[in-house]
């Protein structure tokens, strides 16, 4: 079944009549269901993403219609990383499509670079992310994971320490701004219990 599907996918692809990214999407979702149907997928991403490529270039009017969304991105990716397809999935050309990731799609890119060794590629990614505000820190956890994992793979016991006592500071900065939210909430109702007894 998964050849013969991405056989009709590969015709359509040619043929510039690839079908909508709903019915595309539950093509990939059945196809990253084990190893070889997801290096199926993968291949047949990469060629979405190159004639999607040459369409842009060549000015096309069916580019629009070819571009994968990050969803799609996502799936394929996130079975790159189960079935251990580390190397596959870095083919996939995600910022040269123009497709923006999300936070579950640097999660993923960062544990295929942890599984290939390559510290300095998440390293990149890091200086972004410690920009993102404190309650939405804990969406890219398994990121930091990933990197401090290669800091320990690294024997760089100094950037190890270093990035535990960073994450312990995004903690504690969240205690306390949950602790002061918590005090603001306790307040209003404080000041809406004496306006109510004061008309009472």
């Amino acid at each position: 079944m998964p050849k013969p599907a991405t056989m009709i996918l590969r015709i359509l692809l040619d043929k510039h009549n690839l079908p909508t990214m709903n019915v595309l999407y539950l093509v990939v979702l059945h196809m990253v269901k084990t190893e070889v149907r997801t290096l199926l997928a993968s291949n047949f991403l990469v060629q979405i993403c190159h004639c999607f490529q040459c369409s842009s270039v060549n000015k096309n009017d069916h580019a629009k219609l070819m571009q994968p969304d990050t969803m799609i991105f996502n799936l394929v990716l996130d079975a790159c990383v189960r079935f251990k397809l580390s190397f596959k999935g870095q083919r996939i050309m995600m910022p040269q499509t123009g497709v923006v990731a999300d936070a579950h799609s640097i999660i993923i890119i960062a544990q295929i670079h942890e599984l290939n060794g390559q510290r300095d590629e998440i390293k990149k990614f890091k200086s972004h992310i410690d920009q993102v505000s404190a309650p939405l820190m804990r969406h890219y956890r398994q990121f930091y994971d990933s990197l401090l994992s290669l800091h320990f793979k690294f024997n760089d016991i100094e950037a190890a320490t270093e990035l535990v006592l960073q994450m312990c500071d995004y903690h504690e900065s969240l205690s306390i701004q949950r602790e002061r939210e918590r005090f603001h909430r306790g307040l209003i109702l404080f000041q809406l219990d004496l306006i109510i007894s004061s008309l009472g």
